[in-house]
Parts: structure tokens; sequence; C-alpha cells
């Protein structure tokens, strides 16, 4: 499902033609690219004004696209897919052989993007909580290894939570959505002409690289509930 805006109502920026929607995709996210943590006062000191806030060691990094000297708004770019697949695919298959059956269903998507957001990035907003979002944090120890900025109150630091590189996800997966195996056979004696016995499960298996929350939701929505795997037994009966 791939698209272009051809054309659309828009001041086009001659000067910065990265921000212009014009010949993008419809729902391509727009931000900025990370580009590290500050590690030191040095390394905040030498860098461009950036978002016009005060800066720490901790804080996310910014590249200046355009060169002009400041990072702003104008040194926002594509980063991302949209944010609903362009890719969207299923596959099914089974057999049959003498008295067993077997049959699968994968579903998944591709080209496609999600925002970390709420409590998912920013810590102590929803509920209160941390999350896992703790995990990996920025100190002068972890300055190497570092995979989120220093730990603040989101409200303390707009800076850190802007749209980046650093918060957009590859949302693409693919899911086991059910998965079926059942035996048949007669009682005749007993008057029945078949019976099948069979065991069958509902979201049994996901792959994706986005794993703190589902694929499949918003995952700036902290309390959506995720898809729960299911299993069934079951028995048909036919006289």
């Amino acid at each position: 499902a791939r698209n272009k805006i051809i054309e659309m109502n828009e001041a086009m920026d001659l000067n910065n033609p990265q921000l212009n929607r014009t010949g993008r995709r419809i729902g391509e996210s727009f931000g900025y690219a990370f580009n590290g943590f500050f590690n030191n006062q040095d390394e905040v000191n030498s860098w461009p004004s950036q978002a016009g806030v005060t800066l720490v060691p901790g804080d996310v990094r910014y590249l200046d696209i355009n060169g002009d000297g400041v990072i702003n708004t104008k040194d926002q770019s594509p980063i991302a897919n949209p944010s609903f697949p362009e890719i969207s695919y299923a596959f099914s298959s089974g057999f049959e052989y003498k008295k067993i059956d077997f049959s699968f269903l994968f579903q998944g998507s591709g080209n496609v993007s999600t925002t970390i957001a709420d409590a998912f990035q920013k810590p102590f907003t929803a509920l209160g909580s941390a999350f896992s979002n703790a995990i990996g944090r920025w100190t002068p120890t972890t300055a190497q290894t570092a995979t989120f900025p220093r730990l603040t109150t989101s409200y303390a630091n707009a800076n850190n939570y802007l749209p980046s590189t650093l918060w957009v996800q590859d949302a693409s997966f693919l899911r086991l959505r059910n998965m079926e195996v059942g035996y048949s056979f007669s009682l005749k004696k007993i008057g029945v002409s078949n019976m099948r016995i069979y065991a069958n499960g509902q979201n049994l298996l996901t792959f994706d690289k986005l794993k703190i929350v589902d694929p499949e939701a918003s995952a700036s929505n902290s309390l959506y509930y995720p898809q729960v795997v299911t299993y069934n037994l079951g028995l048909n009966v036919n006289f």
C-alpha cells in the first residue's frame, strides 16, 4: 500500500526541503535525527544551541540537519515508515493424513513504524511507574552503553522526548495466528459414525523487533490490553 503525496496545500520551504510533505508518503513520521547522549559538560558546551533549553550530560543530542548552527524544528526530516503498514500478508496451509489433520495460519505486516510514547517512553507519567524504561538509562557509569536518556520526570525535560529516531521503532511482525491439530475416528459399536478430538491455539507466537508492546497496538497507549494467547480443546461427535 505505497502512496505518494502529489500535491498539498503547504508553504514550501526551499531552504529546508526535507520538511516538505509533498512527494512523501501519507502518515510518514517526521522528527529529529538522534545523535547519542551528551557524556560530559564539554560536549554540551561545544554543541549548537538545541531546542532552546539548557542541556546537561545525559540529555539527548540531535543533528543540525540544515547546518545553520541552531537545532530547532527546521532540522526535522522524515525518520520512519508510516504508522500504518505498507505490506500486509498472511499464509496458511494444512494436511490430512489418515486420521490426523493439521492446519495453521500466519499473519504479518511490514514497512510500518510506531513511536514509543507515554509510559513506555517517559518515566513516572501514566500511573506513576517507570516500567522497563528505567533500565538502560544514562548515568556516568553507563554512558557508553545507555539506550535511554538520564532519568528525570518527563515534565522537567522536554528536550529528551521530542520526536526523533531514538523513539521510533520498527513495528513489523509475523504472528502465528492460529494452529490446530485433530484426530478422527469412529465408534460404530455405540452408534458414533465419526468422532474428532482436536486442539487449537490463537496468537501462539509473535516475531517482532518491538518487544516492549504489542506491535499491533499503539505504543503510545500504555493501557492497551495485549493480545491474549488462547488454547482450546474440543470434541465433535456425529451419530
